[in-house]
């Protein structure tokens, strides 16, 4: 379902017969996977087994030959046989296994309101599952199930949806191999004599600097995959605020029945070490992996550098066998905190050495988190700098596999990288939009949620903290094209100023006014937020011209919903074919895989470079120049890939047709109720069913009252 797809192979058909009818619709339309146990309880498999090799024949568990005789006679151990359809058999009965057209008709309701909720009729595939899970269950035979999931399948596998998922799933395994492939092409000169076998993670120690948010984040990821941790943090405080934020996020996977209790305090105790400095080093570990999360902030991250390898070359007994330094930073580039590394390793030894005085700056990579809790965003920037490594770069790699997440090369570290570049040029776009009276912050993110998006710019600029937002603004300042455009910075920057610092900071306020999670109203200094910037900025347009007037009010008139969707969506195309044009972004699909996992760009949109590749570059690039003729702004001007390549004979994709341009499905198509639930019979006997109960109770109330 996750591909837009359904399960082709007579899933639909012979797992609702084994499991029932609940777990079944479940595990269908959701996705979602099960453990080796869970999938025992709900008898999805018949055993398990605890050896985690293969043993020979003399060794083999002594139900495993009496389970292949059964199989052999076309026996099943869950009931049936092979000739026979399944029989349900259920061993817990709070469970619904949709043998009563009662509890068919609650399992269609209830999934069906799930779907709405999530998938608010936009991807087809888990509305064609749950249609398709039910009709089978109701089939006459097993033969017409069989055809039936067959032409299902077909219909979703020529969607364009489903096109667009599997362009998403490829790309993703793709943008996965060319981190592993860094500097084994003889691209990268420091490529000679290393291998990415040079450092094993998995044997690695990890050591996270900056137990705030993100590094007690990135610290339970890691536990929970077995790694020791050390958590390193100036204050004894954010050190223990960490360890239980960790306790709490290891406490959700064992109401989940994901781990236990003993397992989470043996982690906890055996894993993870707590300081307050960096100094000393694990003394016994080879390996290690320094990962930082400390204030965005330059100096800080290369006075950093420059004590960890002062302290793993005076390491005792020896210096580790290999050591990576990964930064955690969203928007600085690394030879920056190369630069600044030196500065302080200079100072320190009070020489004045130049810039090599760094024994070893290829150890430096950029291993960039976007949302560290529970793989909300299962995807990671690596960027390498001028010197890194192939071993640093691997070690980067191997460390997000390791997370389940997927590892996405960056070209070159320039400011923002892939991601807050790109993002940034959205934003941009819809603060010029407000600003210039075109739109209201509203009907902005009302027109990104209509296409796809989970939320608009400013509910994301809410929740990513505006003060964040402001110093990722900073460093993006120097770009030629985003930095010139200062609208949604500047206004950030007034409601900092009032102390509305956005949702994620806890006091509620930012574009909007939030209770919890839940969005309420546009926050009313937004208002002032406008005219303020509004006037200052014209003021300053007045003194450069010699005029004096102030405060004209709004330069541009409003604008449709609809252009205010393709302003912003062109926006975001502009500013990726720009990162691809410069090198930034080593592929078209890194920058949608991106886009999708880690920014909500709708998925069964494909991202921005596959959208516009369905619609036509040519059919594109003619609204852009229409819109940017009524709108003049400098993000909607048409990129200059469009003029050094042919829009018409030069898609994005060359060795991808272009699909069908994306259709929204209409779940109304769809019956409120499954089909058996309109039988005349089905209706007699639900109607015998309610005016009994009705009886029954109005019956007990009058002999009560009586």
């Amino acid at each position: 379902v996750k591909l837009g797809l359904l399960p082709g192979g007579g899933g639909c058909v012979r797992l609702a017969r084994v499991v029932g009818l609940q777990d079944a619709v479940q595990l269908i339309v959701t996705g979602e996977t099960l453990s080796a146990t869970a999938a025992r309880r709900i008898c999805l498999v018949n055993a398990l087994c605890a050896e985690t090799q293969w043993l020979p024949a003399t060794q083999l568990p002594s139900w495993l030959p009496h389970l292949a005789d059964l199989f052999a006679k076309g026996v099943f151990p869950c009931g049936g046989n092979a000739r026979q359809p399944l029989v349900v058999k259920m061993k817990r009965p709070l469970r619904l296994s949709g043998r009563s057209w009662v509890a068919q008709a609650a399992i269609y309701t209830l999934m069906r309101r799930g779907i709405d909720a999530q998938v608010r009729g936009r991807l087809p595939a888990p509305y064609m599952c749950l249609r398709t899970v039910f009709d089978c269950w109701n089939a006459a035979s097993l033969d017409e199930a069989f055809a039936l999931e067959s032409q299902r399948y077909a219909e979703l596998a020529m969607s364009s949806a489903a096109k667009s998922c599997m362009h998403l799933f490829l790309s993703s395994r793709a943008a996965a191999k060319r981190t592993q492939q860094f500097g084994r092409d003889g691209g990268d000169s420091t490529a000679a004599g290393k291998s990415s076998q040079d450092m094993s993670v998995a044997r690695a120690t990890v050591i996270i600097c900056g137990a705030g948010y993100m590094g007690g984040g990135i610290a339970q990821a890691v536990l929970h995959r077995g790694l020791p941790v050390v958590l390193v943090d100036a204050s004894a405080e954010a050190l223990a605020a960490a360890r239980k934020r960790i306790e709490r996020l290891f406490g959700y996977l064992v109401s989940r029945r994901k781990m236990s209790s003993a397992q989470v305090t043996q982690l906890m105790q055996e894993k993870l070490v707590c300081q307050t400095a960096l100094a000393p080093l694990p003394s016994s570990a080879d390996n290690l992996l320094l990962l930082e999360c400390i204030t965005e902030n330059p100096a800080a991250k290369g006075q950093l550098l420059a004590q960890f390898e002062a302290l793993c070359a005076t390491r005792t007994p020896a210096p580790p066998t290999h050591a990576v330094f990964a930064s955690n930073t969203s928007s600085i580039p690394l030879d920056q905190i190369l630069e600044a590394a030196s500065a302080a390793n200079t100072t320190s030894t009070g020489s004045g050495a130049p810039s090599s005085s760094l024994r070893a700056p290829e150890r430096l990579v950029g291993l960039h988190f976007f949302h560290p809790e529970r793989n909300v965003t299962p995807c990671v920037e690596v960027i390498p700098s001028s010197v890194s490594s192939p071993t640093a770069v691997h070690a980067a790699g191997e460390l997000a596999h390791m997370l389940g997440k997927t590892a996405v090369l960056v070209g070159k570290a320039t400011p923002g990288f892939l991601l807050n570049r790109i993002m940034s040029a959205w934003y941009g776009e819809a603060g010029q939009l407000v600003l210039e009276g075109a739109a209201t912050v509203r009907r902005v993110d009302a027109a990104m949620e209509a296409f796809g998006f989970p939320v608009g710019p400013f509910a994301m600029l809410d929740t990513i903290g505006l003060r964040t937002a402001l110093l990722v603004a900073q460093q993006l300042s120097v770009l030629p094209v985003v930095g010139t455009c200062k609208a949604t910075a500047l206004l950030m920057q007034y409601l900092v100023e009032q102390g509305c610092v956005g949702r994620a900071d806890g006091n509620g306020r930012g574009f909007y006014e939030w209770k919890g999670n839940k969005r309420g109203n546009v926050n009313p200094l937004v208002v002032s937020a406008i005219q303020v910037v509004r006037a200052r900025e014209e003021h300053a347009s007045d003194i450069a011209s010699g005029d004096k007037a102030v405060g004209r009010g709004p330069r541009v008139h409003p604008l449709s919903d609809q252009q205010v969707k393709d302003a912003l969506l062109f926006a975001l195309l502009n500013e990726s074919l720009r990162v691809l044009d410069e090198g930034v972004a080593l592929d078209p699909a890194d920058i949608d895989v991106l886009m999708v996992m880690a920014s909500g760009f709708p998925p069964y949109h494909g991202g921005p470079l596959l959208h516009a590749h369905a619609r036509g570059l040519a059919t594109v690039l003619g609204e852009m120049e229409a819109l940017h003729r009524e709108v003049p702004h400098a993000l909607l001007a048409p990129a200059a890939w469009f003029r050094t390549h042919n829009a018409a004979k030069t898609p994005l994709y060359a060795d991808r047709p272009q699909p069908a341009q994306p259709t929204t499905f209409d779940p109304r198509a769809m019956p409120r109720l499954p089909p058996f639930f309109l039988d005349p019979l089905s209706v007699i006997l639900g109607s015998a069913v309610v005016l009994g109960l009705w009886w029954g109770v109005s019956t007990l109330v009058t002999r009560l009252v009586g």
